[in-house]
């Protein structure tokens, strides 16, 4: 993987308001004046001199609404799951409006989600959703049966894991 180190070296003005997390290999960086932690895909470079443009924009240290304009776009594969979970995680500048815009669209393509975590084999992101809430008593059995279809075993059996410890697990009433 690039390192998001490639992009701040270059350029002078971005290592003035962030820094990369993580190691040599990561694509997340910590901008200096916050505690709040962005996903910059280096593999896209098309998004990325999107994203970079946020930099020192607007007298701000980061200009969010780049960021959210960027995550408008539809299409919801693992990275830009990733990119919007980080984004609930680290809600600098976002609205409350634009959080719940955010919510709805992992919830309403939760089971499309989990097939491409699952194709990617992205454990990570999927410990993302559960640590932003979007599992519950009632679609846990749906996303665990999902993840077994998907033929993606060590995530099925995370995730059986996390209902176990955070839901609970039905007891069988034997009793005739």
């Amino acid at each position: 993987m690039v390192s998001i180190d490639k992009y701040l070296k270059k350029d002078a003005i971005l290592l003035k308001y962030a820094h990369s997390v993580g190691g040599r290999d990561t694509d997340r960086i910590k901008l200096q004046d916050s505690d709040t932690v962005l996903v910059f895909p280096v593999e896209n470079t098309y998004m990325m001199n999107d994203l970079l443009t946020g930099f020192g924009r607007n007298g701000k240290e980061y200009d969010f609404s780049v960021y959210d304009r960027v995550l408008d776009r539809t299409w919801m594969d693992s990275r830009r799951v990733e990119m919007i979970l980080m984004r609930l995680k680290y809600p600098e500048d976002l609205s409350s409006e634009k959080a719940e815009e955010y919510r709805i669209r992992i919830r309403v393509k939760l089971e499309e989600i989990l097939r491409h975590l699952a194709a990617d084999r992205n454990l990570p992101v999927l410990k993302l959703l559960a640590e932003e809430g979007f599992f519950n008593a009632e679609n846990i059995e749906g996303c665990i049966e999902t993840l077994g279809k998907a033929g993606e075993r060590e995530m099925m059996l995370w995730l059986m894991n996390w209902k176990n410890q955070e839901i609970g697990s039905d007891a069988f009433d034997f009793l005739l």
